[in-house]
């Protein structure tokens, strides 16, 4: 990596033929690409921010794409293009290395500030990657390692057994689900104070955090043998068979008697609400309370609109529709059940990209990660822009697992710092 980053040019070889890595980037637009998106950063995939005919060659094309980035940053020199070491850590994440530690240390002479790591062979992997992401915490002052970063946790296969639940494993990234939210999108927990975790011998990480609530129940994928078919699109099927009963006898009540089909019959808990509408919580669940793209949080008027367009769509649900926000600056916006992306507004945009709907014991509305459990516990914690799910690894709930980010309705702005949320607890998490 080091050298293909730090060349002056580089010509590349097939039998034969050979072709400037100029021609390369230009074919990848490589220039304008940064010009318009920046350098990727660890929270952005590459070719992230727009599809082209160059997104649908996938893998073929996307590690040239990383390595005329990382090039642009070398010569940027600062983190701002993309050369801090998280950033070049998760760039070459999918990278291999004979040796495991060197997916730390011989990524370093890429990074603008190693945080004062220095090679040293004669520690364990293990000690390797724990003082790594312990620096990065501290460093960033925040918990975006854990829970916005690009290693997959729990549910990795090829996740090395001797790392704490809550370290990344940097040789083996496996596939994670960013719950985007740079740019303040959320604010659940306060910030990391002074001294914000301890690291106990065992490698468990000890902080203090405010506990909301555990899981009840949670909605797995949507398989063929469960839709009840037509006359619903296989998007509006998925947003109704989560949907819980009590909304769905909202439209049998007026007249939309084909919802019946989709009465679970569970007893979901329904007295927890933030608002005096379910509905507007249900929806705002699924979509994580956001337009995209980019990601940013949904503004009081477009709420005021969708409002009404989804009480009209409880009665007769439909897979696409066209609406006017009321805001002047606003032209017609799609709404879409496709799970693409593609519209302005795609209310199963998170749910096609490996998310689950769930309900908390006290009836909050939840979307988590796939790995995600009944019995899973919801926390608040120091550093963390979105609530995180532990598992508690004893009947006691004295130690956890970590389980991953997580969206609770209700509790994405700081509302478990509040004296008097009537939920939220402070208490001691030790998170093996």
């Amino acid at each position: 990596m080091q050298e293909v980053s730090f060349a002056p040019e580089i010509v590349l070889l097939a039998g034969g033929t050979t072709m400037p890595w100029a021609e390369l980037e230009a074919f990848l637009d490589t220039d304008r690409y940064i010009d318009r998106y920046g350098v990727p950063d660890a929270f952005h995939g590459h070719f992230s921010h727009e599809m082209s005919i160059r997104t649908h060659f996938g893998d073929s094309v996307v590690y040239p794409h990383i390595l005329a980035h990382q090039r642009r940053a070398v010569k940027g020199g600062g983190n701002e293009y993309g050369a801090s070491l998280l950033d070049v850590l998760a760039r070459f994440r999918h990278a291999g290395a004979t040796d495991a530690r060197d997916k730390v240390f011989g990524l370093l002479g890429l990074c603008s500030d190693t945080l004062g790591i220095q090679s040293n062979y004669s520690l364990s992997i293990r000690d390797v990657y724990i003082d790594c992401s312990v620096k990065l915490i501290k460093h960033h002052g925040n918990l975006d390692l854990l829970c916005q970063g690009p290693w997959e946790l729990l549910g990795n296969e090829g996740r090395n057994p001797e790392l704490p639940s809550w370290c990344p494993d940097y040789a083996h990234a496996g596939e994670s689900r960013i719950l985007f939210a740079q740019r303040d999108i959320y604010a659940s927990g306060p910030e990391l104070p002074q001294v914000p975790f301890a690291i106990l011998s065992s490698g468990a990480l000890v902080l203090d955090g405010f506990a909301v609530d555990d899981i009840a129940v949670v909605r797995g994928p949507v398989g063929a043998d469960t839709i009840p078919g037509p006359p619903f699109s296989p998007g509006v099927q998925t947003a109704l068979l989560w949907m819980p009963d009590s909304l769905l006898r909202e439209g049998i009540d007026q007249g939309h008697d084909d919802l019946a089909s989709f009465l679970k019959y569970d007893n979901v808990p329904s007295r927890h609400c933030h608002t005096d509408n379910r509905l507007e919580e249900y929806w705002r669940t699924l979509t994580l309370d956001c337009m995209r793209m980019p990601s940013r949080r949904l503004r009081e008027k477009e709420l005021v609109t969708l409002r009404g367009v989804f009480q009209r769509w409880l009665v007769a649900p439909f897979d696409s529709y066209l609406t006017s926000f009321e805001d002047p600056g606003f032209t017609e916006t799609k709404i879409s059940f496709t799970g693409s992306g593609s519209g302005d507004f795609d209310p199963l945009h998170a749910a096609y990209h490996g998310w689950h709907f769930a309900v908390s014991r006290t009836g909050l509305y939840c979307m988590v990660p796939r790995v995600a459990k009944p019995g899973d516990h919801i926390a608040v914690l120091p550093g963390a822009k979105v609530p995180v799910l532990l598992r508690p690894r004893d009947a006691h709930s004295l130690t956890f697992e970590w389980v991953g980010a997580c969206y609770v309705h209700g509790f994405m702005d700081g509302e478990a710092l509040q004296p008097n949320n009537g939920i939220a607890k402070g208490r001691r998490y030790e998170i093996a």
